[in-house]
C-alpha cells in the first residue's frame, strides 16, 4: 500500500512538474498565431488600400485620355501634340502605379518582417506564402504570413 501511494505522489508531481509546460506551449503558439492573424490583417488592409489607390489613379487617367481625345478631335491638338501628350501621361500613370505598388511591397514586407521576427523570439517558425494580386491590370506577390513549425 505504501508503494503504491508513494508511486501515485510521484506521478502527480511528474504531472504538475509537465502541466505547466504543456500549457505554456499551447499558450505561445496562440499568441504567436494571434501575431500571425494580426500582421495578416494589416497586410490585407494595405493591399486593400493599395488597390482602391491604384483604381483612383486609373479613373484619372481614362478621363484625362477622354479629356486628350476630345481636344484632338475639336482640333486644339493635331496628331503629334496628342501622341506626346498621350505618352507624356501614359508616363505618369505608370510612375504613380509604380509607386503604389513599391510602397504596398515595402510596408507588406516590413509588417511580415517583424512578425516573422517576433515569432522566432517565441521559438516559432513562420513563413511567407507568396499570393498573387491584380493592381491596376499587374500582378504583384504579397507574402501572407502562416507559422510552419514550433
Amino acid at each position: 500500500m505504501k508503494k503504491l501511494s508513494v508511486m501515485l505522489l510521484v506521478m502527480a508531481l511528474v504531472f504538475a512538474a509537465l502541466a505547466p509546460t504543456a500549457f505554456a506551449a499551447v499558450s505561445e503558439y496562440d499568441q504567436v498565431q494571434d501575431l500571425v492573424d494580426k500582421a495578416n490583417a494589416k497586410i490585407e488592409k494595405a493591399v486593400g488600400a493599395a488597390i482602391e489607390e491604384a483604381d483612383r489613379v486609373t479613373e484619372k487617367y481614362l478621363e484625362d485620355l477622354d479629356k486628350l481625345e476630345s481636344k484632338k478631335e475639336a482640333g486644339i491638338f493635331d496628331s503629334n501634340k496628342y501622341e506626346q501628350e498621350k505618352a507624356r501621361l501614359a508616363a505618369k500613370y505608370e510612375q504613380k502605379i509604380d509607386k503604389i505598388i513599391d510602397k504596398l511591397v515595402e510596408k507588406t514586407g516590413k509588417v511580415a518582417a517583424k512578425a516573422i521576427n517576433d515569432a522566432v523570439k517565441k521559438g516559432f517558425v513562420v513563413i511567407c506564402e507568396e499570393v498573387e494580386v491584380e493592381i491596376a491590370g499587374r500582378t504583384v506577390l504579397i507574402d501572407p504570413l502562416r507559422i510552419a513549425d514550433f
